[in-house]
């Protein structure tokens, strides 16, 4: 393939379960004592098999506690292969996990519900987690108003199984495996998401308090656990997504708006310096990192089924560095190379570990932010803040890269924000609007970071551990997953240049300025190798390690160094710079002094 895409988020001018771009936990009322105790039999039933069911009980939001009973009549077999695992007329059970009624602060209600046991007619339990793909009312029950909206982002599409939809009598037929969303049920929306391993549904009002009435109609959908679906394979557990998996759009910053503890006052100006000092500390300590990556690829047809899915896995290597000149400097390689063909698709997603920069100091002033509130993330109390690229401010923080044209993107978005220790816990992002010179109609990114530690220092650094994206362009979408583990953290300070690793480079400023500069290795001839150039600052008191070899910051190896150049702006001795190949080679220092 001869063009290529780069979605890129750039700094310029300056395992734990999926979470299937999840919604960070609702706030929860006082517990009711019903929750159901897990039982202990389990049933294998294949990934995303999906139930027809009626729903046995009234929903009503502003009645409902958690821990209220929420069951299920199942109205079909439940098969794996021929083998009937659960029969017609057994009852799945459910509780609620969660619940925000409807109020003037929040302009929403939401309900969550976790199904997580079938209790068959034997009166026999078992363990199964389902999530909810559609909701419609009883059949043939009159309404005054029928919506077909997809998922939480409302979404029109035409309906998915003929019959279903009977939009001149209007009356709801039998919803059918393939529906999706919510079907007659003015201003109600559904969303799932992942909690402790457990898929969890969300049904969601912004008109008034849910309210469901018994026989209300439901597509379910089977969840297996990820631990199930690889326990056999030694690989890393990533993606629990197959090929024809039902996946739903999700959601943008502004359709949903996660709950927040009522009455609880944010200090957005504090939350904004405690977040920005992490951000610099991120930069300031972090030389170079490098990871395990495993990408999994789909691409969503127009029905919402996934495609079959490609993979990758590389040997991810990062340097961030601070620029005076141009702000920050990341440089990437994959398995030593920066070539996008070799991503699936030929499309190249670059730079997420740098997003959360959004919040640095030299960069926040691009951004309108507000605090929403003191919610959730993964348990976690969190301050929850949303963002959107300012008009009147250059895009710095992210563009698209198509055939040698850079296309800057405005993005929109919301953070979680640790409550206690500042750090970054959780970042989605999507376009302010969509992109209409190149197509891009749509585009959805959500990052969870975890806590990743130095070996011999006591900062705290916060990376991604997992970056999820959803696109839309010139009519094709796309789901791409990223996985990042084994991470290994590098810093360089002057006292680790008394013992400089065989085949690098170590450049010391001397001076109290930073230090801009470029490094050109030039190799042997019979080699057949390329010169390469790096730019990269040398911050005033500290060194700089710049290593030789395939994934490394300059990908020819130390014994087919022939000469080195480094120049760099600043007096004579500004920096001093040392070097230890295998090889014998020359080395050129070159000071340019400003006027």
């Amino acid at each position: 393939m001869g063009r290529h895409l780069v979605l890129i988020a750039v700094l310029c001018s300056l395992s734990a379960p999926s979470k299937m771009f999840a919604l960070p936990a609702t706030q929860a009322t006082t517990p009711s004592q019903n929750a159901p105790q897990q039982p202990g039999k389990s049933v294998s039933v294949p990934n995303n098999t999906q139930v027809l069911g009626k729903l046995l009980t009234n929903l009503d939001a502003g009645q409902a506690k958690v821990g209220d009973p929420v069951d299920v009549r199942i109205n079909e077999d439940i098969k794996s292969g021929h083998h009937v695992r659960v029969k017609s007329g057994s009852t799945l059970n459910g509780h609620i996990t969660s619940v925000q009624p409807f109020s003037s602060e929040t302009s929403q209600c939401i309900v969550a519900i976790l199904f997580d046991r079938i209790t068959v007619k034997n009166g026999e339990q078992v363990r199964l987690n389902l999530d909810i793909q559609a909701l419609a009312p009883e059949m043939d029950v009159k309404i005054d108003t029928l919506e077909d909206v997809r998922g939480m982002n409302g979404v029109q599409q035409d309906a998915l199984a003929a019959g279903h939809l009977d939009v001149v009598t209007g009356t709801i037929d039998g919803l059918s495996h393939e529906s999706r969303g919510v079907y007659g049920l003015k201003g109600i929306s559904i969303a799932n998401q992942t909690e402790k391993g457990e898929r969890i549904s969300l049904v969601v009002s912004k008109s008034g308090n849910v309210q469901l009435k018994k026989g209300s109609q439901l597509v379910l959908r089977v969840v297996v656990r990820k631990s199930s679906l690889h326990e056999t394979s030694p690989a890393p557990v990533t993606s629990a997504l197959n090929e024809n998996a039902a996946f739903v759009v999700p959601p943008s910053v502004d359709d949903f708006v996660p709950p927040v503890s009522p009455g609880v006052t944010c200090n957005l100006p504090a939350v904004l310096q405690g977040v920005g000092t992490r951000m610099s500390q991120l930069v300031e300590n972090l030389e170079k990192f490098s990871a395990t990556e495993h990408i999994d690829h789909y691409r969503v047809d127009s029905a919402g089924a996934l495609g079959s899915e490609e993979t990758r896995s590389f040997e991810y290597v990062v340097t961030v560095l601070q620029d005076p000149v141009s702000g920050f400097q990341l440089d990437e390689y994959r398995n030593g190379s920066t070539d996008p063909a070799q991503f699936p698709a030929a499309i190249a997603t670059e730079a997420l570990p740098v997003m959360a920069l959004i919040f640095h100091p030299l960069l926040a002033s691009d951004f309108d932010m507000s605090c929403e509130g003191r919610g959730q993330w993964e348990g976690r109390p969190a301050w929850q803040v949303r963002f959107e690229q300012r008009k009147d401010r250059p895009n710095r923080i992210r563009y698209y890269k198509i055939n040698g044209n850079y296309y800057p993107v405005a993005l929109k978005g919301r953070a979680w924000i640790d409550v206690s220790t500042s750090q970054m816990l959780g970042l989605e992002t999507d376009l302010v609007q969509p992109v209409k010179v190149i197509d891009l109609k749509y585009e959805h990114l959500s990052i969870e970071y975890g806590e990743v530690q130095f070996h011999s220092h006591t900062v705290q650094l916060w990376l991604p551990k997992t970056a999820e994206l959803y696109w839309e362009r010139h009519g094709h979408r796309y789901y791409r997953r990223h996985d990042f583990s084994g991470f290994k953290v590098f810093a360089v300070d002057t006292h680790q240049n008394q013992n400089l690793p065989r085949g690098s480079y170590s450049f010391t400023n001397t001076s109290s300025q930073d230090v801009m500069g470029v490094l050109t290795i030039t190799p042997v001839a019979s080699s057949n190798l390329k010169a390469v150039s790096v730019k990269f600052v040398v911050p005033a008191g500290r060194s700089v390690l710049k290593s030789l070899g395939p994934g490394k910051d300059v990908a020819i190896p130390g014994e087919l160094v022939d000469s080195a150049k480094y120049v760099y702006q600043g007096p004579e001795g500004s920096v001093n710079v040392e070097a230890n190949l295998p090889t014998e080679s020359t080395l050129e220092v070159i000071p340019q002094p400003q006027p």
